[in-house]
C-alpha cells in the first residue's frame, strides 16, 4: 500500500473524468480512511516530494472545493466530432504537408 498511487489520466477523453471521484470511492470503499489517503495522493505526495498543502490547505483541495472553484469549467467530454477543414489545417501545420510536394 505504500507503493500504489492512483490516477484518472485527466484531461484525456478517455479517462473517467469528470466522474473520476465518484467511480473511485465505489472502487476503495471497502478500504479504511488512511489506505484511501495514501493511494489517491499521500504515496504520490511523497515518491514525487510534493506536498500542495505547503501553499493550499486540504480543505480547499477536496473535490467538492475544488470543483466550488471552477464551476465555470466545461467538464464535458467533447469527443467524436466530425473532422473539418480546422483538423486538415492542424494535420498539415504539425506534419510539413503544406511544404511538401504531393506525388
Amino acid at each position: 500500500m505504500d507503493n500504489v498511487c492512483w490516477e484518472s489520466d485527466y484531461p484525456h477523453s478517455d479517462s473517467s473524468w469528470p466522474s473520476a471521484p465518484e467511480r473511485l470511492e465505489t472502487l476503495l470503499a471497502d478500504l479504511g480512511p488512511e489506505v484511501v489517503a495514501k493511494l489517491t495522493h499521500g504515496n504520490a505526495m511523497r515518491h514525487y516530494q510534493f506536498d500542495p498543502f505547503r501553499t493550499r490547505p486540504p480543505k480547499r483541495c477536496t473535490v467538492a472545493a475544488l470543483r466550488a472553484e471552477a464551476a465555470d469549467v466545461d467538464t464535458v467530454t467533447h469527443v467524436g466530432r466530425r473532422a473539418d477543414d480546422r483538423d486538415l489545417a492542424t494535420w498539415k501545420q504539425m506534419t510539413g504537408a503544406a511544404a511538401r510536394p504531393r506525388s
